[in-house]
């Protein structure tokens, strides 16, 4: 209708001015001109109702409002054009600079500080001078929604680092590769999905610039199914099921014992002969080769997992039980965790399962002004993987020819106390002290002859790692963080022996 009454008036109003010039001044020409002008007129009009129809036929249906981007229910969220969905894309974008003073500290590539692998004393790592790193690896990327629902909000969330272990190169543009860190949904009481494990407290951990925060912490990324109750009165209870994972190792055999794990093959002869992982040592090979060769396996004890030689068939999902309290006073955690520990090489030569169980105390609490002390303690056996500085969750451990191996959890404890100091509305301080604890018995490990505590001079397995973080931060504007820390990290082996290392770390950060 609007284009048919345009048409008519722009028409209508080239008639006009014809009718209207008086006949005797209008000659030949000028009506030629008037003609061209209305023929301009007809075309321009006949392009605008080609565009408009096809606008009407892409938005056919569809109200005018939903074509518009609004705000969106969460706070710095949109709506999707034509939906309910509110979306909000965020993250940090974050630059480090370390120096390390004695050699290199980060011996995974992710630009942390690891403070289980620190160079032990008079080693070749250990006579290293200083080190300077700058990454940004660190850089953090997520997507949010929510939508709407009968049965209420629904939302999603991935999330994304570069903080990818052993990926990347110096060499040329400083590349590295995506890691998915989480990715889940909720609906009502319900997630499901990959986010931080249940058996874990995020609002008692600290502020380190230090990506991996103090040794002692639980804090592991799951697959799993939570259901979340509101029990009223600051309480909330939390029910999980967990991705399993049996991280074991698999230690000697006596001399003349032999096994045949999956791909690993070991057998030592009375004179240190063996054969591991595709290395041949013959009786009269000396023993401090075959301990270099076994060191070339790999770093620490043969490892049992998804990537090692006896793969666990995690045959039962891991259970958690999580109750968290908050008031006015501050916030409490406590959480449990029952883990079906179990190997299995598919052969019938090596198969044996056993209970892991860990508990969990979290503890957070505002101090003087601003203040605020924070604290975590975390004990069980079978939850090393959970405990950043500890890893092994058993022993898998055989004395005698023929014998099934048998699984061992290990016990392992950690605790980390921090104390948070506001200077001013835009400058604050952390200190931070954190233990993690493994009882790995010598005899349990290595068996009953002395001679083969030797093989830990290759194996390098923690009883004692130990980390501390000082740091200053500025917040000189609401998505911008500067800070510099002080790490000091130090560990001690089951066989006695110690290191200790020292870095500095400044970091920028921009959040969005």
């Amino acid at each position: 209708m609007t284009q048919t009454r345009l048409r008519s008036a722009l028409l209508g109003s080239g008639a006009a001015v014809a009718l209207l010039m008086p006949s005797t001044a209008a000659t030949a020409g000028e009506i030629d001109g008037l003609k061209d002008q209305i023929q301009a007129l007809q075309d321009r009009l006949d392009q605008i109702e080609q565009d408009q129809a096809a606008i009407d036929e892409r938005t056919q249906g569809v109200a005018p409002a939903m074509l518009l981007v609004t705000g969106g229910d969460m706070e710095g969220s949109f709506k999707l054009p034509g939906s309910d969905t509110s979306m909000k894309i965020g993250g940090i974008l974050r630059a480090n600079f370390t120096y390390d003073f004695d050699g290199n500290s980060d011996s995974l590539g992710a630009g942390s500080f690891y403070f289980s692998t620190l160079p032990l004393d008079g080693t070749a790592a250990d006579r290293r001078d200083g080190e300077f790193r700058f990454s940004s690896k660190e850089t953090w990327l997520d997507i949010a929604t929510s939508t709407p629902s009968e049965y209420g909000e629904i939302t999603t969330y991935v999330a994304f680092t570069f903080s990818t272990i052993g990926t990347g190169t110096e060499f040329t543009r400083n590349g590295s590769t995506p890691r998915l860190s989480e990715a889940y949904g909720t609906i009502g009481p319900l997630t499901v999905g990959q986010t931080v494990s249940t058996f874990s407290d995020y609002s008692s951990y600290p502020t380190t610039l230090d990506f991996f925060g103090p040794v002692g912490e639980a804090w592991t990324y799951q697959t799993l199914i939570r259901y979340t109750h509101d029990l009223g009165n600051g309480m909330v209870l939390k029910l999980a099921l967990e991705n399993p994972e049996t991280t074991a190792v698999y230690t000697p055999l006596i001399p003349g014992g032999t096994a045949t794990l999956g791909t690993i093959s070991t057998f030592f002869t009375s004179g240190g002969a063996s054969i591991v992982g595709g290395f041949t040592a013959t009786a009269t090979t000396p023993f401090t080769s075959v301990v270099t060769q076994l060191s070339k396996v790999q770093t620490g004890l043969l490892s049992i997992n998804d990537q090692g030689g006896l793969d666990g068939p995690d045959s039962v999902p891991d259970a958690v039980i999580k109750l968290e309290y908050d008031d006015s006073w501050g916030h409490l955690g406590l959480a449990a965790t029952l883990r079906n520990l179990e190997v299995d090489s598919g052969t019938g030569a090596a198969s044996d399962s056993a209970l892991g169980w860990g508990t969990l105390v979290g503890l957070w609490m505002p101090t003087f002004g601003d203040d605020s002390l924070n604290a975590h303690f975390i004990y069980g056996e079978g939850i090393g993987r959970h405990v950043f500085g500890a890893v092994t969750d058993a022993l898998v451990t055989s004395f005698a020819p023929g014998l099934n191996p048998d699984l061992d959890p290990v016990t392992v404890w950690g605790f980390h106390v921090g104390y948070q100091h506001w200077w001013t509305d835009s400058l604050a301080s952390n200190a931070v002290f954190g233990w993690a604890h493994t009882e790995i018995d010598i005899v349990d490990a290595f068996g009953p002859s002395a001679s083969f505590n030797q093989f830990d001079a290759a194996f390098n397995t923690n009883e004692n790692v130990q980390s501390v973080h000082a740091n200053i931060l500025w917040y000189p504007a609401d998505p911008v963080t500067i800070g510099l820390e002080y790490i000091w990290g130090a560990r001690d082996t089951i066989d006695g022996r110690y290191s200790t290392a020292n870095r500095v770390q400044m970091a920028f950060w921009y959040s969005f």
